[in-house]
């Protein structure tokens, strides 16, 4: 009864998309469905495209920004029902879409595929992405990287030097330490704080600690190395008060509406940081007087990088106009698309042809951004961004299900090994739900756990680790950085 139900509901869902979403736009056009987020940037894309088809002469056409169709779910309920939408925005959902075959191998077409094929040569970490099977599921069009973004002039105000790119844990608490202290003075109240978070995988990651273990069978194990970054952490909330604790972040008053809460205190200069990407310019140009920003890593513990993602596009298999949908593609794999992403400031196009544009690195129209877009640069071409650290087990945000472990340890209800077991408990969880709904999963996955008995016996006595065996893009790179693998 209950799958009937769920069959019936499926049904409904696709035929109310269908009706609402599939039809003809203006002027008798059907246009090119693209699922993707809200954001303006890409209505910009859309539209430059329709220019540019304009220019060139070719026949008119027309594209619809399909937020009411993005998501995991959404997507997987429309593309079984024949009515998802044409192109589909993918990040870490992509390998999913590619395993049960709702998206097209763009191999196909080599006029798409030829050129995202040699600008990946460019981007060796992002290989194992777009091509672990072979073959081209999805074109890059953005690469997000993340790290502290600075307010140069909150800085400047209390006479704070701007700090290094990179810096370790101890030079991290120092220049915190001179900031809250400078802008906390004299007043009744703490006020300010250095910045509003950090992320714990990228702060793992900066001092060689995985999230997920060598095979991606389960977690990596709590060690001293982890117990004292954690201690650390929680040190800088409740004791140094140089990062917000839960409480602390929810007292503060956000003046500036439809922006994060966090933004907005980084803006009226009591976060000296804010952890983001370069995204962040474009609500910074909506405000009357942008702050002028620069940037520095998360600090590490000995292995400085930072976490990357994509987003990228993928061919819906059901479509029924691909070859319209794939000129839209082609189009996002020229320079005219990436000069289109420079000026949008929305994260980096994957094109290193015009990581040195005067526009990328100095924007006319805003000077304050001229100290900043050239960190991402520096990032994206030096050896600081690290491969991911995930599971060949998990799905899309299942990736992320460890962080509700440390929930309950943020506020200080568990200690961090109580808070890492919980964290792996939800990880296997999930892992055993997927094992028991993909039976062609168990037998590699019993080979990995092997594997991982193999990789611990190795560590225990001190060897170094075969690469071979080592499913984990992270501990794969790092074990290769450190020369700890063979």
């Amino acid at each position: 009864m209950r799958n009937l139900f769920l069959i019936i509901l499926a049904i409904l869902v696709a035929f109310s998309q269908y009706v609402t979403y599939r039809v003809a736009g203006k002027d008798g056009i059907r246009p090119i469905y693209w699922a993707t987020v809200i954001n303006p940037s890409y209505r910009g894309y859309a539209d430059k495209y329709l220019a540019w088809r304009k220019s060139k002469g070719l026949p008119e056409e027309a594209i619809s920004i399909d937020v009411n169709s993005f998501g995991m779910q959404k997507t997987l309920v429309q593309g079984v029902s024949g009515v998802a939408a044409d192109v589909i925005d993918a990040h870490n959902e992509m390998p999913y879409y590619r395993e049960v075959g709702l998206i097209e191998n763009l191999d196909q077409w080599p006029e798409v595929a030829g050129p995202v094929r040699k600008n990946l040569e460019s981007f060796p970490w992002m290989s194992n992405a777009f091509l672990g099977t072979g073959n081209l599921y999805c074109i890059p069009t953005r690469y997000h990287t993340q790290f502290l973004l600075l307010n140069l002039d909150t800085l400047k105000h209390y006479g704070i030097k701007t700090p290094p790119f990179v810096t370790s844990l101890d030079e991290f608490e120092r220049i915190a330490r001179e900031f809250t202290d400078k802008a906390n003075a004299g007043k009744a109240h703490r006020e300010a704080y250095f910045c509003a978070n950090i992320p714990f995988n990228t702060l793992f990651h900066s001092s060689g600690i995985s999230i997920f273990n060598e095979t991606g069978t389960g977690m990596s194990s709590f060690d001293p190395k982890r117990q004292a970054l954690m201690d650390r952490y929680r040190r800088w909330m409740y004791e140094d008060h140089l990062i917000p604790t839960p409480a602390e972040m929810a007292s503060f008053s956000v003046e500036y509406a439809g922006l994060s809460a966090a933004f907005s205190i980084f803006y009226k200069g009591q976060f000296a940081a804010l952890f983001g990407g370069r995204y962040v310019a474009i609500f910074m140009r909506q405000l009357p007087k942008p702050a002028a920003m620069g940037g520095m890593l998360v600090p590490h513990g000995g292995y400085p990088v930072v976490d990357i993602t994509y987003g990228g596009l993928t061919l819906y298999r059901g479509s029924h106009i691909k070859e319209r949908a794939l000129g839209f593609m082609k189009w996002c794999t020229s320079l005219d698309f990436a000069k289109a992403v420079v000026a949008s400031s929305d994260a980096l196009p994957p094109f290193p042809q015009v990581f040195d544009d005067e526009e990328l690195l100095r924007p006319s129209k805003w000077t304050n951004e001229w100290d900043f877009h050239r960190h991402f640069v520096e990032v994206i071409r030096s050896n600081y961004v690290c491969s991911p650290d995930e599971s060949p087990y998990l799905i899309g945000s299942q990736m992320n299900v460890w962080n509700k472990g440390l929930e309950a340890w943020t506020i200080r209800a568990v200690d961090a090994a109580t808070a890492w077991s919980n964290s792996q408990a939800f990880v296997m969880k999930d892992i055993s739900v997927n094992l028991n709904r993909r039976p062609e999963w168990r037998a590699k996955f019993a080979r990995s756990v092997e594997n991982q008995k193999k990789i611990d016996a190795i560590k225990e006595a001190g060897g170094k680790i075969p690469l071979a065996l080592v499913e984990n893009p992270y501990l794969r790179q790092y074990y290769k950085d450190m020369g700890r693998g063979e």
